[in-house]
């Protein structure tokens, strides 16, 4: 709720819902996936989004503010995960994130020679974002990450260099698309999600990634809005 950027922005709301609803409702449709949990901090700026989980029974945790892995770690303990438990993170300013591509992703994983892998954004759009581990790694993370960067970002302990884990990306196989900006980090970013979810009026909870692309890649003037954003 405190971004800098676009303040309170997964409360912000396109046709009445705000960008966390879809977030989470889009999220609930991945069938390789057991539970969606909130990872928020104990910050006062998250109170409304708070009030909103709790109204709404979405299961959260409120953990550290600027100690993000910690966050992770004692929301997936407070939840009963077990040292083989996968756990798939994704961040909550990627509304349109899709089942499809999280499935795609487990798949991958667990047919992989790897212990950590992740949706590669050299080749799929940001706004698809998602990297899975277990449990076990998350807590090994935990107890060793030293540097501020390791415990913000929460996985770059696992592929810095000399890391001990083997790790992977899930590559495009439609090349490489990663031009298209679907997160929402800036006012043109929120502009363009506003169109997209109104393109899709009747199914745009259940609309997947190749349907996305297609739209775009014929209304390139919706690109536009937010492409000369960098990513930070």
């Amino acid at each position: 709720m405190n971004s800098s950027r676009l303040p309170g922005k997964v409360l912000k709301t396109i046709n009445g819902r705000p960008l966390i609803s879809l977030h989470l409702d889009r999220l609930s449709r991945a069938r390789s996936v057991d539970k969606v949990i909130v990872a928020s901090s104990n910050s006062s700026s998250n109170r409304n989004l708070i009030t909103y989980l709790e109204d709404g029974n979405v299961p959260y945790f409120e953990g550290s503010e600027s100690d993000v892995l910690s966050r992770f770690y004692q929301t997936a303990l407070a939840f009963g995960a077990q040292a083989n438990d996968l756990i798939i993170r994704v961040t909550s300013d990627c509304p349109l994130i899709c089942a499809d591509l999280i499935n795609q992703l487990v798949s991958y994983y667990q047919s992989s020679d790897c212990d950590y892998a992740r949706i590669d954004t050299n080749s799929y759009p940001r706004g698809f974002d998602a990297e899975i581990f277990t449990m076990q790694m998350l807590e090994e993370a935990n107890n060793q990450a030293k540097t501020d960067h390791q415990r913000e970002h929460v996985t770059p302990f696992f592929y810095q260099q000399n890391s001990q884990y083997k790790t992977s990306a899930m590559v495009n196989t439609q090349g490489d698309e990663s031009n298209f900006r679907l997160c929402v980090d800036e006012a043109e970013d929120f502009q363009l999600m506003s169109k997209l979810v109104e393109a899709f009026p009747s199914n745009y909870l259940k609309v997947q990634y190749r349907d996305i692309i297609n739209y775009l890649e014929k209304h390139p003037e919706l690109t536009q809005i937010n492409q000369h954003i960098q990513q930070h």
